[in-house]
């Protein structure tokens, strides 16, 4: 079974078709979803250098989002993905939304311990440069196909069937699951049959 986490939510890229002077989720960004997430999108639907991108919660949630593309996009195995994202977004508190210092603290102290493979300066190069410009591109462009129909975050899909509730998340793994069960489906059979 593959995973993929695309940390993109619900941010757009600001196009001349679709933009507004701020966020605007129920115009602008499904405009840019319609817009782009065709196959025959423009080259301005993910150029951050001519459509810049907006994120439903500020510049400090693209920030977060552009960290978490980069530790994915250089993690060895998902697994470790995986890991700094769990870490990451569980050090997550308000100080967030009005300083980046205690977003890239998190960040830091989260990549030694779950990837400490990852040079930090190769990192902070990911962050600022042309790699994690290409890594939000890629979420983005994973995001729109999904389409207009995507109701909002976390938009969780198992074997292309999207969880209505993300509570079934490993029940829905364990059905979709070929081959003998993980043993936490086996925890999930002996919670049901108590009943």
């Amino acid at each position: 079974m593959s995973f993929k986490f695309y940390p993109w939510g619900n941010a757009y890229y600001n196009t001349s078709k679709c933009g507004t002077a701020t966020y605007d989720k129920t115009d602008s960004m499904y405009c840019w979803i319609d817009e782009c997430g065709s196959p025959n999108a423009t080259s301005e639907c993910f150029d951050s250098k001519v459509s810049p991108i907006l994120c439903q919660h500020g510049q400090n949630e693209c920030l977060g989002n552009r960290i978490e593309a980069c530790a994915n996009g250089l993690a060895n195995i998902t697994t470790d993905s995986v890991q700094f994202a769990v870490c990451f977004e569980g050090l997550y508190n308000e100080t967030w939304f009005e300083d980046t210092r205690p977003i890239l603290d998190s960040a830091q102290l989260c990549l030694s311990k779950t990837m400490a493979y990852v040079n930090p300066v190769m990192f902070g190069a990911c962050l600022e440069g042309p790699e994690g410009d290409r890594f939000d591109m890629l979420n983005a462009m994973a995001t729109a196909r999904y389409g207009s129909s995507r109701e909002g975050t976390p938009w969780v899909v198992v074997n292309g069937k999207v969880l209505t509730d993300v509570n079934d998340l490993l029940q829905a793994v364990c059905d979709a699951h070929d081959g003998e069960k993980p043993g936490g489906c086996a925890e999930i059979s002996d919670v049901f049959s108590l009943s």
